[in-house]
């Protein structure tokens, strides 16, 4: 396999797994809506020791696009 097959392989199987496991898909499942998204990126945006390992900057709009994403 070359390199992005490799990773498509991975997400596949992270999918497969949480899939396997019952974890839930939105965020909204859990009762949070858009005008949540703001409260949460402020606090991931906290959690410095996973942003500085993340090979990817990550700014307070990347996170409110991701939390806005899985609504």
């Amino acid at each position: 396999m070359n390199q992005r097959e490799t990773a498509m392989a991975a997400v596949n199987a992270m999918k497969t797994l949480a899939r396997d496991v019952r974890i839930r898909d939105f965020l909204r499942e859990f009762g949070s809506r858009e005008e949540h998204v703001q409260e949460l990126a402020l606090g991931v945006m906290k959690v410095t020791r996973l942003l500085d390992i993340n090979p990817r900057e990550v700014s307070i709009l990347d996170a409110e696009d991701i939390y806005s994403r899985v609504l």
